[in-house]
């Protein structure tokens, strides 16, 4: 299984669970989350629910960026096919 396979499965996973967060907690920016973090203690649910959500967050932001690089990938290697096929017709 691809990395972003994996991702995108850890983030279905973690969105089953999304639902039962409060929705002040999902109005949040990050900053706010870490903030709200700080004030609560590791067991509570509060900042079990940040943490959850900076996940959700973070593996979003990686799978955009990993699907923008596969897509200037697969340009690149048009382009590079494009060009050198130019090179040979113009050659020839």
């Amino acid at each position: 299984m691809s990395l972003i396979e994996t991702s995108r499965e850890r983030i279905k996973e973690l969105m089953k669970h999304r639902m039962s967060f409060p929705p002040k907690i999902l109005d949040k920016d990050d900053a706010e989350l870490l903030e709200l973090m700080q004030k609560n203690s590791v067991e509570s649910s509060t900042y079990r629910h940040c943490v959850t959500i900076l996940q959700i967050r973070s593996m979003e932001r990686t799978l955009r960026a990993s699907n923008r690089l596969v897509c200037a990938t697969w340009v690149l290697a048009l382009v590079t096919i494009l060009l050198a096929l130019f090179s040979l017709f113009k050659q020839g």
